[in-house]
């Protein structure tokens, strides 16, 4: 497997200049970009992102917990979530749930053991005392539903509350009087409207 020395013998760089072009570093020359760029494919050379999350402490990765693929919500958001990351050149490690706690529980303490820089969480707990404490500090986003017990983070919701009630009375309002509400689970908030 060819090393960014290899890269840099061939392209007639240094080392360092290769890194640069590697992390879009400005100030090389687009000349130098051009021959190391030439000698990374030439060499089928593919950076070590292990090696490198060990220096820099990131893994440019992002976990996201979803609790199904099949309801179009949760499909939008992931793909949402993926152009964004794509943008930000991160990389999203997608898991599916299938509303069991104990699943949930499984993919947030292996996604925590390999590092990611960030957990997206539609949870199924219903408490935060529920959620594993991550063995280093890793930001947790709750998506769509909140948790009771004081969660102490970020979230982003739908005011679950206010949201039906301007639906409703949006409908009453054109004189529809038989108006039927179909919720999810009564065990997670999105549900409850809290």
């Amino acid at each position: 497997m060819p090393t960014i020395k290899d890269v840099a013998r061939l392209a007639g760089a240094s080392p360092g200049t290769v890194s640069a072009v590697l992390n879009e570093k400005p100030g090389v020359r687009p000349e130098l970009v051009k021959r190391v760029k030439d000698a990374m494919e030439a060499l089928h050379y593919r950076p070590d992102y292990v090696a490198r999350s060990l220096r820099t402490k990131q893994t440019h990765s992002i976990g996201m917990v979803i609790p199904n693929i099949e309801n179009t919500f949760f499909a939008e958001m992931v793909r949402a979530v993926q152009d964004a990351a794509r943008q930000a050149r991160y990389f999203v490690t997608l898991c599916i749930t299938n509303d069991d706690p104990s699943e949930e529980e499984g993919y947030l303490t292996r996604l925590s053991s390999r590092h990611v820089d960030g957990i997206l969480l539609a949870t199924t707990f219903q408490h935060v005392a529920q959620i594993p404490q991550p063995r280093w500090p890793c930001p947790l986003v709750l998506v769509d539903r909140c948790l009771p017990g004081g969660f102490q983070g970020d979230a982003v919701v739908i005011n679950n509350v206010a949201a039906p009630y301007k639906g409703t009375r949006h409908l009453i309002e054109f004189g529809h009087t038989r108006i039927a509400v179909i919720t999810g689970p009564p065990n997670i908030s999105t549900a409850t409207g809290a």
